[in-house]
């Protein structure tokens, strides 16, 4: 099936069948965003290449800032069970 014989499938849908389906969608959005980090299967030059982007015209004081704000409030995930296998 074609992606737009499924929207034309899609078009036929009640309005309860299409909220069914944006729910499943947004249910695959945040299933598919978790992903399981395996030993051997990240390019570290590639994560220190975007580090480096980030911090570039960052002074110290400016990267202590930003440090401390991030570690000064915890704010409890939505899905306590999301990051759960």
């Amino acid at each position: 099936m074609t992606f737009e014989e499924v929207l034309r499938v899609v078009d036929q849908f009640s309005e309860d069948e299409r909220q069914r389906l944006r729910q499943y969608l947004e249910q695959m959005e945040i299933t598919n965003t978790h992903t399981d980090l395996k030993a051997g299967t990240m390019d570290v030059d590639v994560l220190l290449a975007a580090v480096d982007d980030m911090r570039r015209g960052l002074s110290n004081d400016d990267l202590n800032e930003m440090l401390a704000a991030m570690n000064e409030e915890y704010i409890k995930p939505a899905d306590d069970n999301l990051w759960d296998n």
